[in-house]
């Protein structure tokens, strides 16, 4: 056992001292944007980190979308750049909507609400994209793309009458939201992780 942790010590340094295969770097991005369908052009905002490595980005974000419905889209962020400076890029981010803060359109006359819970669903986001190097590690980015997000709202309703019981109607409605978006963006805080 007192052989266990100078082998684990010396492992460790081995691994940290080889050089890596690839050029990895942090990486954090910062999006504002608009989703526009069926319904009025509503804002986005959406952040998100992870790691760059040999032209692909792995990351992870959340964001604010307003469109339709008030949702927290949390998500898994993967690009692709293209070009012999990578000036074109493609994305695609898979995730989970949050509702918050959203209360449902319907309204049935003569009867009081009783319950108005959303619930969340699948996002989906995928487009591309054109890169414009700035000064030292920051760059803007432009792209436009689809967007889908999906959730659901439960609505109960009771009615005014003379003798209790009285009388309950349940509702269930899906909303799946197809759009288009565009944002810009602000790539930043590139660093090596190692040499």
């Amino acid at each position: 056992m007192r052989f266990l942790i100078p082998i684990c010590l010396l492992v460790c340094c081995s691994v940290y001292s080889q050089k890596p295969a690839c050029s990895c770097s942090f990486q954090s991005i910062l999006s504002a944007g608009l989703a526009a369908g069926k319904s009025a052009a509503m804002p986005i905002f959406q952040g998100s980190a992870g790691v760059n490595f040999n032209n692909y980005f792995i990351g992870i974000g959340a964001g604010i979308d307003a469109y339709r419905y008030n949702t927290i889209p949390i998500f898994a962020d993967l690009r692709r750049d293209f070009g012999k400076k990578n000036t074109a890029f493609l994305y695609s981010q898979a995730g989970y909507n949050i509702p918050y803060n959203n209360e449902s359109v319907h309204n049935i006359f003569g009867a009081t609400r009783i319950t108005d819970k959303f619930g969340g669903g699948l996002y989906l986001d995928a487009g591309i994209g054109y890169r414009i190097h700035l000064k030292g590690s920051h760059r803007l980015l432009l792209s436009t793309g689809y967007s889908y997000k999906k959730l659901s709202n439960n609505v109960t309703y009771s009615y005014r009458c003379i003798t209790a019981p009285c009388g309950e109607d349940r509702y269930y409605y899906e909303y799946s939201l197809g759009r288009i978006i565009t944002k810009i963006s602000w790539e930043f805080n590139k660093r090596r992780m190692a040499d």
